[in-house]
């Protein structure tokens, strides 16, 4: 069975699934489902999550996004006209085996994986069939098809050069733009330097939280000095990309210990920094770019 055919066929057990069927809960309170809340909000999953599950006992009978946590025990004992049904959030392979053998034979469950990317098999082959090459192709296939069933990723399909494996991505021009959507800390701007040994025109890099964007403007700096490069050669924005230009609060960005769970929301937060977005469509209306880094 080729790749295309096994991601159709997983997607083909769940694609039907309707959670108003059930009476569902999310198995992890933690930070897979804090990162994940803007995909339960989209893909309208919110509205049918009655609970969360979570095994640390610290977590039992609090609230998180909005919903109260509770024991597996409590939850399976509840009555209900419905079925139940239990999504794991957990992008660690043993946390879901784990998680897996306290459900197997007593309440029916998949991952938020299997679900989300079942939903969307249509637009997941849609974009497969944009991609230029057939490692590129099968490279992203066997991704989603790892995270549906919950195994590592192909060995043979691993890289140390995330970004510059394929040779296009290899050449030097001089009037090459790179843009960097979510810069980090420039790690990936030194690797793209090293790269193209400092030849190209212009970098931009976007980076709203601001602990990052400090570790970024001092990486910055050393990379100018070590490659004789001019600083308006590299735009730092401290400011993140979206759909629309927008003005969002970033939550957790001003915390001393950082959070995987922070993330944009349109609702006035006092504690949370005031962030510029912008398309890319009006940030580089007369520009014209060459190479795009982003991550998901």
């Amino acid at each position: 069975m080729s790749y295309i055919e096994n991601l159709k066929s997983l997607a083909n057990r769940y694609n039907n699934l309707d959670l108003s069927d059930y009476r569902v809960a999310i198995f992890g309170a933690g930070n897979t489902s804090a990162l994940y809340s803007k995909c339960f909000d989209y893909e309208l999953m919110t509205d049918h999550i009655n609970c969360f599950i979570d095994n640390n006992l610290n977590k039992q009978g609090i609230t998180f996004l909005e919903k109260r946590i509770l024991s597996l025990e409590y939850f399976l004992s509840q009555q209900t006209n419905k079925p139940k049904l239990v999504l794991i959030s957990s992008a660690d392979i043993n946390t879901c085996n784990t998680i897996k053998q306290q459900l197997t034979g007593r309440v029916d469950f998949l991952t938020v994986d299997e679900y989300v990317f079942s939903k969307r098999i249509a637009e997941i082959l849609t974009v497969l069939e944009l991609l230029e090459d057939d490692f590129s192709k099968r490279v992203y296939a066997e991704m989603i098809i790892a995270r549906m069933t919950n195994q590592p990723f192909a060995e043979e399909l691993y890289t140390k050069d995330q970004y510059f494996c394929l040779p296009p991505f290899l050449d030097r021009n001089p009037n090459e733009v790179f843009v960097d959507l979510g810069a980090y800390v420039g790690d990936t701007i030194e690797q793209f330097i090293q790269f193209k040994s400092g030849v190209f025109a212009k970098i931009f890099a976007f980076e709203p939280e601001f602990r990052n964007m400090e570790a970024l403007q001092y990486r910055i700096e050393r990379l100018c000095k070590e490659w004789a490069i001019s600083k308006d050669r590299i735009i730092c924005e401290k400011a993140g990309i979206g759909r629309h230009s927008e003005m969002l609060s970033l939550s957790n960005s001003n915390t001393d210990t950082p959070s995987l769970g922070a993330h944009f929301t349109n609702t006035v937060d006092l504690d949370a920094q005031q962030i510029q977005i912008f398309s890319i469509d009006d940030y580089f209306v007369n520009q014209k770019i060459g190479f795009i880094k982003t991550t998901f």
